[in-house]
């Protein structure tokens, strides 16, 4: 009797994510290859690059892990299609509401620094909060700690680092 070779999910993904991010590489470097800006400090292409390193790291530790999975007989529960539909649905609400809903600008300041809060941060910290519950986190700290300071950061990152307007 012949043994068939099967990846594990782990595997799958993480060739995915490889090939994902060779692609996002390539596709940078070609860009950048393409425009008039030389210097990689002004560069567009600078942040596909990075993420796509980032993604490839990502995708090089889950390999190895879906490597070491391979030899253990564990069975693992699988995803259900309706659990995958409401994380998709609930994805897509986030999406709704930032496209949608526009809250004034509120201004707070704290110490002499000043912070706005906008539909950005509102909708992203009660999405994750949401999905969080979903996925089963119960911890009040961590359901209000998390949320707020990655709202926080990606506020911070894109409106005073990247100079990016947030919806």
């Amino acid at each position: 009797m012949k043994k068939k070779c099967v990846l594990n999910n782990a595997i799958q993904e993480g060739i995915f994510f490889l090939l994902l991010s060779g692609w996002l590489l390539w596709y940078s470097l070609d860009a950048y290859g393409k425009s008039y800006i030389k210097d990689w400090a002004q560069s567009p292409s600078l942040f596909p690059v990075l993420i796509s390193s980032l993604l490839a790291l990502f995708g090089f530790i889950i390999l190895r892990q879906g490597l070491l999975q391979r030899n253990t007989t564990a069975e693992k529960k699988h995803a259900q299609p309706l659990q995958v539909l409401i994380i998709l649905g609930m994805a897509l609400g986030y999406y709704l509401a930032l496209s949608v809903i526009k809250l004034p600008y509120m201004a707070m300041t704290i110490s002499g620094l000043t912070f706005c809060i906008s539909t950005f941060e509102v909708v992203t910290v009660i999405y994750l909060i949401l999905m969080m519950l979903y996925l089963g986190v119960r911890s009040k700290a961590v359901l209000a700690l998390v949320p707020i300071c990655s709202s926080a950061a990606l506020s911070i990152i894109f409106r005073t680092m990247l100079r990016v307007l947030l919806p």
